[in-house]
């Protein structure tokens, strides 16, 4: 992700917010949650609701991340392609338990660039509006995964 903070002078306000929603949207496309999705990973019986919980967040990203893109596309801008993150190849049928460490930290890694982009689209309504519900959406959803990872490992 690149460095917002300098150059900012440089750059118009539309095309830094442009620059700062495309980073947002290569984070979301590579985010763990969203693997998980098509990862299907393996929930023991007692964990059914669990695994609801994960897939409802993963729609809730989904949403969130198209509505990032129109964004970008409202602004003029156009959203770039991002590669698959092949470090997450080995996700498949592995137990929701054994995934969750992997996936909080990706869910850390989420918020805390999202807080670093806040301030930064701060004087720009639609963007700034968009990136705050989204921050506050990965806030709740790193939330829940910790008391998930921690409701699952005293099981």
């Amino acid at each position: 992700m690149m460095d917002h903070t300098q150059g900012q002078q440089q750059m118009p306000n539309d095309t830094l917010v442009c620059s700062i929603l495309n980073d947002l949207l290569s984070l979301e496309a590579r985010s763990l949650l969203r693997r998980l999705a098509e990862a299907e990973p393996f929930v023991e019986a007692g964990e059914i609701e669990a695994g609801e919980a994960v897939r409802r967040m993963v729609a809730e990203q989904e949403r969130d991340r198209q509505r990032l893109a129109q964004t970008l596309l409202d602004l003029g801008g156009e959203p770039r392609l991002v590669a698959s993150d092949i470090t997450s190849a080995d996700l498949h049928y592995v137990e929701l338990p054994r995934l969750l460490p992997r996936v909080i930290a990706c869910q850390e890694d989420l918020v805390a660039r999202y807080e670093q982009a806040v301030p930064a689209v701060a004087e720009h309504p639609l963007a700034a509006e968009v990136v705050c519900d989204v921050a506050d959406h990965r806030r709740a959803h790193l939330d829940y995964l910790r008391k998930l990872a921690a409701s699952l490992a005293t099981s």
